[in-house]
């Protein structure tokens, strides 16, 4: 009997948990909706909608109006902060100065209990490792030659 109304109780809030997730995610479904391009009207693919767009986006969400001086403001105060970052920090140029290329991909060793094993991946080949949280880096052997994508 005991068994019997503890596997009910645990049927009742599945079905419950269910319902709660199913019903969610029903109504996030109809908020948004989907328009192909081939159904937007002329006005809003044109130079009267572009308009718009960056009305909507440079306007105060309070007052509906665009303030310059509020922009230059913000624009200089992420300036000042975006170079006073930058220039205290010590930057040296550590190569490799023989081939070009970008980091495709970053793995910290989760299996490392120290936090400084880091290796990153190149998209036009190698695979690097750092010993020492990504202060020096050294190839892995064998995989010079190896797009990492």
């Amino acid at each position: 009997m005991k068994l019997k109304s503890i596997s009910l109780g645990l049927l009742s809030v599945v079905l419950l948990s269910f319902s709660v997730y199913f019903f969610s995610k029903k109504e996030l479904a109809t908020e948004s909706v989907y328009v192909p391009r081939s159904e937007i009207s002329e006005t809003e693919n044109s130079i009267h909608g572009a308009r718009e767009l960056w009305q909507k986006l440079l306007q105060n969400p309070q007052t509906g109006e665009i303030d310059i001086n509020a922009m230059y403001t913000a624009r200089e105060q992420v300036r000042q902060r975006g170079s006073s970052r930058a220039s205290s920090l010590d930057w040296s140029d550590m190569g490799p100065d023989n081939v070009g290329g970008r980091t495709r991909a970053i793995l910290f060793d989760n299996t490392d209990a120290t936090g400084q094993i880091v290796y990153a991946g190149g998209v036009t080949g190698g695979l690097f490792k750092s010993t020492n949280a990504a202060g020096l880096w050294d190839p892995v052997p064998g995989f010079s030659n190896l797009p990492i994508s």
